[in-house]
């Protein structure tokens, strides 16, 4: 697999355990049945910088599913 062949999706996180208080945008790869995050993490403590670098990345902003975790915002893809 490359880069190249992988979904990315940018999952923006409220105060996750690894960063309390803060805000992430940590992203996440799917390839076929393999998917799961990875290292690339952004984190600030307010969410309006990370979204404008998403933004500028060219992303666009999806609704958070109802299913996801409580910290999950939105996700970005």
């Amino acid at each position: 697999m490359t880069d190249h062949d992988a979904l990315s999706l940018w999952v923006v996180c409220q105060n996750p355990s690894d960063a309390p208080g803060m805000f992430t945008v940590r992203r996440h790869v799917a390839y076929g049945k393999l998917a799961g995050p990875t290292n690339e993490v952004m984190v600030c403590p307010e969410i309006e910088p990370l979204r404008e670098e998403l933004r500028r990345r060219g992303l666009v902003q999806m609704s958070r599913d109802p299913n996801d975790v409580p910290e999950i915002v939105e996700v970005w893809i």
